[in-house]
């Protein structure tokens, strides 16, 4: 079973490379206009990668204050 601080470095590591698919996506929607495509404006996506990077940055800091109470 995973420990609290080993899943807050999981949700951090995969919202980060989460963040940037879509951040990737979001540059790819607008550089080759397929958001008709995906029925999703560029301003949605990269506000999903922006939410992504927002949650990764908070379980990062998260768990580095429950390793540094640990110590």
């Amino acid at each position: 079973m995973m420990d609290h601080l080993a899943r807050l470095q999981l949700v951090a590591r995969t919202t980060y490379y989460l963040g940037w698919l879509t951040a990737i996506l979001a540059a790819l929607m607008q550089v080759a206009k397929i958001a008709t495509v995906l029925s999703a404006s560029p301003r949605n996506v990269l506000e999903a990668s922006f939410l992504l990077f927002v949650i990764c940055m908070a379980s990062g800091v998260r768990a580095i204050a429950l390793r540094q109470s640990a110590a």
